[in-house]
């Protein structure tokens, strides 16, 4: 698929055959990630569905979750082609490429700004970019410290996203801010049974493609758990994304 577009907007036979499913997967895809960026076209997006009385339940919400499931697909793809730690690696990203259809166990939205205290993270709308049975439903979380000089009674955004699993155990992810302005991600798992693989996490950018390449790593063991940190993120907006667990690995 090209990087970019090669209209400047959507036409409105482009719109009647995305709407018919005429179209490739790929034309597919390049026409909803221009409908995510373009409110112009969305907005004659909605005009069309109201016309022909389809897909009563469209909203421009579901074209961001199909731009995002998009980003996915192409984070997995660039990971795939590179050369990975070892096979069992390769195996694990094509499995999860085909037989989970891109979708994930867990995965939330990561802003990085390049104000100190100001990154945040964002778990609404990410449902459908889930697997079903997914391990990891996120939710927010306050994070119980105290940041040094903030305004009395100032929020701060969130910066923590957690959640619950199966044996007790929880994933969180957080963004950590440091006195030399460094911005990390870190996430980890509390109680993850030493028999079961540690999962894959990818953080991919999103709205750079083809300039910042997809970060994979595999969560180490730290005590009864599992850690893993991204050090170093400039600016901008990415996606955390965990590897589903095999249907043996759920249990």
């Amino acid at each position: 698929m090209p990087d970019e577009l090669k209209w400047t907007h959507v036409t409105n036979t482009q719109l009647v055959d995305y709407f018919d499913k005429d179209l490739t997967g790929d034309e597919e895809d390049r026409i909803e990630i221009h409908l995510a960026r373009c409110e112009e076209c969305a907005q004659r997006a909605r005009e069309a569905y109201t016309r022909c009385n389809r897909w009563e339940q469209w909203s421009a919400r579901s074209y961001n979750e199909a731009f995002l499931r998009v980003v996915i697909r192409n984070a997995l793809e660039s990971v795939a082609g590179e050369v990975l730690e070892d096979d069992t690696w390769k195996g694990r990203i094509y499995h999860w490429r085909s037989a989970s259809a891109g979708l994930a166990d867990g995965v939330v939205k990561v802003t990085i700004e390049a104000v100190k205290n100001a990154s945040r993270i964002v778990t609404e709308g990410m449902d459908d970019l889930l697997r079903p049975g997914a391990r990891w439903q996120f939710t927010l979380q306050t994070d119980p410290i105290a940041v040094r000089g903030a305004a009395g009674g100032r929020k701060q955004p969130p910066k923590i996203a957690l959640a619950g699993g199966s044996g007790g155990s929880a994933a969180r992810v957080k963004v950590e801010d440091h006195d030399d302005s460094a911005r990390e991600v870190v996430i980890s798992v509390d109680q993850f049974p030493r028999s079961q693989p540690a999962p894959i996490v990818i953080l991919t950018s999103i709205g750079n493609r083809g300039k910042d390449k997809p970060r994979i790593l595999q969560m180490r063991r730290q005590g009864q758990g599992l850690i893993a940190r991204y050090k170093d993120l400039p600016a901008g907006e990415y996606l955390v994304v965990f590897e589903p667990l095999s249907a043996a690995d759920t249990r």
